[in-house]
């Protein structure tokens, strides 16, 4: 018997000791890799390439022949096993429904939210509404669905489909990101490619389908965004293809509204940063706030549905501006936000603060600053919103005040909701609480009254020419 179990022995070392052979590796998106199977450690499956670099990637990311493939080849005696433990709620899937502003002004272009919407993650509807500042009826447009499926890297080597082209390699990592898109629109547009965003804020654009023929690369099935136009009431899967850094951490996906690649420069506003999309979250394994340890105590668990309360203190600082020269300066305010959280123990909210102008058609929205705020109970947290430069006009013609940057609203957000306003002139108060302020308020026109007063001006001083 003693043999028997020597030999069992034996055998079992030479076979865990022994070099796997090289094989074809395949994901669930149809990506290859050629390599041997080295071990598995909590769901990270390890290959060996041809080259000797290490390979990782996660099990239920591979297709299930090589899932089996693994499961065969993972030994653990009974003593090292570890007990299992009752795995994590994961918060369901949601909708997220929200109204964009887009205004496709060539010198300034913002794409912004109307309020503020709960926080969406990976594999959350998305959907999509626009409303344009310039349109005389601000009408609400319908404009798409999202849905991100997928994030997945491969290192090294990306081969194509076709033999005609070669393999893309970098030093890094290239990302796979699969999402569906739905056009809600009435006439068909292009699909504006998402950007991905890492823990230091860096963005990442998608490889050019144009240059890197990138439809040669992506899974079967699968469309390259910014190529092909997607009709009316149809849907269909996309896939981008991204090179990122080994030591990059993606934390957020920034997607875009169908209408926006109506507009010639979509492209430049997007890489040089002037437009900023609606953010997915990438981590979306967070666990929701009734699967922590209090759920042993129920009657300490506070209900979801309960609003947060949190007293909150504003302040203007002293403004900042530059001399006045022939009537015109250019001024700057801002004010400090003070927030003391008494419940929740903690909660994400957004701060939206609305700078407000006057020009000869009455006050307007000059400028919109969105923060974050994470917030901690029983802990102050202190933050400034500034407004940007804004000219203004003291004196015209019979010394009457032309435009004037002169207050600001701010409004704090959460779950989608208006917490708590504040007003720097008690004339706001009504539209301080509107959830669709920037909608529902004119968008005050400072740049172009200075722009015509100087024109006025400079035709004043022209000499009269005589014929």
């Amino acid at each position: 018997m003693k043999k028997y179990f020597f030999f069992l022995t034996l055998a079992w070392v030479t076979f865990s000791g022994a070099e796997e052979p090289s094989r074809t590796w395949t994901s669930k998106h149809g990506l290859t890799v050629q390599g041997s199977y080295q071990s598995m450690e909590d769901g990270t499956v390890t290959i060996k390439k041809p080259s000797g670099d290490l390979f990782k990637t996660k099990l239920d990311s591979l297709c299930t022949a090589d899932i089996d493939y693994v499961k065969a080849r993972s030994f653990s005696t009974p003593a090292t096993t570890p007990l299992p433990t009752p795995a994590t709620p994961k918060a369901a899937p949601k909708t997220v429904k929200m109204t964009l502003l887009l205004d496709p002004n060539p010198n300034d272009p913002s794409l912004r939210e109307l309020g503020v919407s709960p926080r969406a993650k990976m594999n959350d509807t998305l959907e999509l509404n626009v409303t344009m500042p310039n349109r005389q009826d601000k009408e609400v447009m319908p404009d798409s669905v999202w849905l991100i499926e997928s994030l997945t890297s491969v290192s090294g080597t990306l081969k194509a489909t076709t033999e005609t082209l070669p393999p893309l390699t970098t030093e890094g990592l290239f990302y796979f990101l699969s999402y569906n898109v739905e056009n809600k629109g009435l006439g068909g547009s292009i699909v504006p490619a998402p950007i991905l965003q890492d823990t230091r804020n860096r963005r990442y654009y998608p490889l050019s389908p144009v240059e890197k023929s990138i439809g040669s690369y992506i899974p079967a099935g699968m469309s390259s965004a910014e190529m092909e136009m997607l009709r009316p009431e149809f849907k269909r899967q996309f896939c981008s293809v991204y090179e990122v850094p080994k030591d990059a951490v993606i934390s957020r996906i920034e997607i875009f509204p169908l209408r926006v690649t109506r507009h010639p420069l979509y492209a430049s506003w997007t890489r040089s940063g002037q437009l900023s999309g609606k953010a997915v979250d990438v981590n979306s394994d967070v666990p929701p706030q009734a699967a922590t340890s209090s759920t042993l105590t129920p009657t300490k668990v506070e209900p979801v549905a309960e609003k947060p309360k949190v007293f909150m203190s504003c302040k203007q600082k002293a403004s900042k501006g530059t001399g006045v020269t022939h009537g015109i300066q250019t001024r700057v305010l801002a004010y400090t936000i003070d927030l003391r959280l008494t419940k929740p123990q903690q909660k994400e909210m957004t701060i939206k603060a609305f700078f407000i102008a006057t020009d000869p058609e009455g006050d307007g929205i000059v400028d919109v600053v969105d923060q974050q705020a994470s917030l901690q109970q029983g802990k102050s947290f202190s933050t400034t919103v500034e407004s940007k430069p804004v000219r203004e006009v003291s004196t015209r013609n019979e010394n009457t005040v032309f435009t004037k940057l002169k207050g600001v609203i701010i409004q704090l957000w959460a779950d989608g909701e208006i917490v708590d306003t504040w007003v720097s002139n008690s004339q706001w108060d009504k539209q301080a609480k509107l959830p669709d302020l920037e909608l529902k308020m004119r968008k005050a026109r400072i740049n172009n009254y200075i722009d015509q007063e100087l024109q006025d001006r400079d035709r004043d001083r022209r000499p009269i020419r005589r014929f």
